[in-house]
């Protein structure tokens, strides 16, 4: 006769129930950054700022001034005048996105490459490094933190918008 020990086969159920859910949440973080790469594209400020968290608790440090953003309403206003400044699509890309997920909170840091068109003739083409920290309210996830950086060279004190790993 072979004895199954329950509490260890129970653990094991759990842990394997848990994993499913991380990935379950990781793939909605996903989506979720794959939704603000179409709305840059489309400049949709609306569904932009319904991947922020719908509070007032928002906080964005971004790689231009101001060095941070404290509400929703800043950052919404900086968002519609960024893509205001476009003729054409504001082009955003995603690589080496890490996402890891705690229950309710998560976070992602990511390489973002923004390019496109401004009014006026100039252009647009620059690499920043990105981490947002995610939290899910009601069973959805939203971002409340993002963190904006580029590279400095010490010796300039010039950023360095192409960085490559």
């Amino acid at each position: 006769m072979i004895g199954i020990c329950l509490p260890l086969v129970a653990a094991s159920i759990a842990k394997s129930a848990a994993a499913d859910v991380i990935q379950i949440d990781v793939a909605a973080i996903q989506a979720l950054e794959n939704r603000l790469i179409k709305a840059n594209h489309e400049k949709d400020v609306a569904t932009v700022m319904r991947l922020y968290e719908p509070g007032t608790n928002v906080v964005i440090f971004d790689v231009v001034p101001p060095r941070q953003y404290l509400s929703r309403v800043a950052w919404e206003k900086n968002v519609a005048g960024y893509f205001a400044s476009f003729d054409g699509p504001a082009s955003l890309e995603i690589a080496n996105l890490n996402i890891t997920v705690s229950g309710d909170l998560a976070y992602g840091y990511m390489i973002q490459h923004f390019s496109g068109k401004q009014k006026g003739g100039g252009n647009v083409d620059l690499s920043a490094r990105v981490t947002d920290v995610y939290r899910k309210i009601a069973g959805r996830w939203f971002i409340v933190h993002e963190h904006v950086s580029v590279p400095v060279n010490i010796e300039t004190g010039m950023a360095d918008l192409h960085s490559k790993p």
